[in-house]
Protein backbone atom coordinates (compact mmCIF):
# COMPACT_ATOMS: atom_id res chain seq x y z
CA UNK A 1 0.00 0.00 0.00
CA UNK A 2 1.02 3.98 -1.08
CA UNK A 3 1.72 6.16 1.39
CA UNK A 4 1.98 10.13 1.17
CA UNK A 5 3.37 12.09 3.36
CA UNK A 6 2.75 15.61 3.66
CA UNK A 7 4.67 19.09 5.93
CA UNK A 8 3.49 22.37 6.27
CA UNK A 9 5.40 24.66 7.99
CA UNK A 10 2.93 27.98 9.73
CA UNK A 11 4.20 30.39 10.43
CA UNK A 12 1.56 32.60 12.54
CA UNK A 13 1.60 36.66 12.45
CA UNK A 14 0.96 37.96 16.10
CA UNK A 15 1.34 33.75 17.24
CA UNK A 16 2.79 34.83 20.66
CA UNK A 17 0.01 37.23 21.30
CA UNK A 18 -1.87 34.55 21.03
CA UNK A 19 -0.22 32.12 23.08
CA UNK A 20 0.49 34.62 25.55
CA UNK A 21 -2.92 35.82 25.68
CA UNK A 22 -6.16 34.22 27.33
CA UNK A 23 -6.89 30.89 26.82
CA UNK A 24 -3.77 30.01 24.29
CA UNK A 25 -4.61 26.20 24.61
CA UNK A 26 -8.31 26.90 23.24
CA UNK A 27 -6.77 29.40 20.36
CA UNK A 28 -4.14 26.90 19.33
CA UNK A 29 -6.24 23.56 19.19
CA UNK A 30 -8.59 26.18 16.89
CA UNK A 31 -5.67 26.28 14.61
CA UNK A 32 -5.23 22.79 14.57
CA UNK A 33 -8.71 21.93 14.08
CA UNK A 34 -9.14 24.23 11.14
CA UNK A 35 -6.34 21.93 9.48
CA UNK A 36 -7.54 18.88 10.23
CA UNK A 37 -11.21 19.56 9.05
CA UNK A 38 -9.87 21.02 5.73
CA UNK A 39 -7.96 17.69 5.00
CA UNK A 40 -11.17 16.04 6.43
CA UNK A 41 -13.18 17.36 3.90
CA UNK A 42 -10.92 15.92 1.26
CA UNK A 43 -12.17 12.18 2.05
CA UNK A 44 -8.70 11.05 2.83
CA UNK A 45 -7.73 9.56 6.12
CA UNK A 46 -4.46 10.83 7.20
CA UNK A 47 -2.45 10.52 10.39
CA UNK A 48 -2.03 14.08 12.06
CA UNK A 49 1.06 15.07 13.82
CA UNK A 50 2.00 19.00 15.02
CA UNK A 51 4.98 20.42 16.75
CA UNK A 52 4.51 23.88 18.05
CA UNK A 53 8.06 26.22 18.37
CA UNK A 54 8.62 29.93 18.37
CA UNK A 55 5.66 31.54 16.40
CA UNK A 56 5.88 28.44 14.27
CA UNK A 57 3.19 25.32 13.44
CA UNK A 58 5.04 22.38 11.51
CA UNK A 59 2.19 19.78 10.81
CA UNK A 60 2.78 16.33 9.69
CA UNK A 61 0.14 14.61 7.89
CA UNK A 62 0.29 10.69 6.58
CA UNK A 63 -2.15 10.10 3.92
CA UNK A 64 -2.87 6.58 3.23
Amino acid sequence: MKSNYFVAFLDILGFSEVVFGSDPEVKVKKILNTVKNAVEKTGTQAQFKHIIFSDSLLIYLKMS
